[in-house]
């Protein structure tokens, strides 16, 4: 597929910039994922002594460049930098996401390893519905929201295929109503997961002026950003739902939280090595004004 020549080669990159991230214990292996192991996170503000919030966050990945859904990527961490509260004694503004999201109910599209769910609820999150495309990351995800998430927050995950027009008409028929914000991150990868996703957008969005979207989008190729661009136009003159770059706001206010990861074996990894958060760009998505069917 020509469209994903140069995606591979940026991922693959990617992959060996979070690399290092994966120097996990063998303790948390399965029979059916003999890859996958716990990786332990430990979001680390520079400016504060406070030590009751740097709380651990456990979660079990892999380090296989084909288990996307079982992998830490760069706009995965972005979107919890930019959605975790920064310190009590910290004066920075809460930023975009923050308020977006406080009291709100959320649903979100592709979690992986359910990183963003501890954040969500830190937030202030009313409830949270969680989802991926397949079986396997879907028991994987409430693994992960099990052993990070109290019940101070209602979490539902669920197995949700964007790119299945049935699936998504259903779902969307099922959760609109239970939504105010929309949040996905590092689906961008391929054109027909881009398609959906923009479509589940508009489809969630729109007639909505109480809603909002946002996606963190990884730009790895010029091929994939044009989908991503061209998908976003046909969704606002069917539906009226723009898609505006709002990156630089949302970066200003983001923790910067995860500068290190703190590794099982006992090693603090830079974040500054991986250039791929630069390549991480976040849209806003809204409804205008418009009554139009789009499927």
């Amino acid at each position: 597929n020509p469209y994903l020549d140069e995606s591979i080669v940026l991922a693959a990159h990617e992959f060996c910039s979070f690399k290092h991230h994966s120097m996990f214990s063998e303790s948390a292996t399965s029979s059916n994922h003999q890859n996958k192991h716990c990786i332990t996170i430990i979001p680390h503000f520079k400016h504060t002594s406070n030590r009751e919030i740097q709380q651990h966050i456990s979660l079990h990945a892999s380090n296989n460049m084909s288990d996307v859904g079982f992998k830490l990527w760069a706009a995965g961490v972005l979107l919890f930098e930019c959605l975790l509260p920064f310190p009590p004694d910290d004066q920075c503004e809460r930023g975009l996401l923050r308020e977006s999201v406080a009291n709100a109910r959320v649903l979100e599209i592709g979690s992986g390893l359910g990183l963003t769910a501890r954040a969500l609820c830190l937030a202030g999150a009313k409830s949270l519905i969680l989802s991926d495309c397949e079986e396997s990351i879907v028991d994987n995800l409430k693994r992960n929201v099990l052993r990070n998430v109290d019940e101070s927050c209602e979490v539902q995950v669920c197995e949700f295929d964007v790119q299945s027009e049935f699936d998504r008409v259903q779902k969307v028929n099922t959760f609109r109503n239970d939504v105010d914000v929309v949040l996905a991150a590092d689906v961008t990868y391929d054109p027909e997961l881009i398609r959906g996703v923009v479509r589940t957008f508009a489809l969630i969005l729109e007639g909505r002026t109480d809603a909002v979207g946002y996606l963190f989008a990884t730009k790895r190729s010029d091929e994939m950003w044009s989908v991503l661009l061209s998908e976003a136009k046909r969704a606002e003159d069917a539906t009226d739902v723009t898609m505006n770059d709002v990156t630089q706001r949302v970066k200003q206010t983001s923790t910067k939280c995860l500068e290190y990861l703190y590794c099982a074996d006992s090693t603090w990894i830079s974040r500054n090595q991986n250039e791929m958060l630069d390549r991480v760009f976040v849209f806003e998505f809204r409804y205008a004004a418009g009554e139009q069917e789009y499927r």
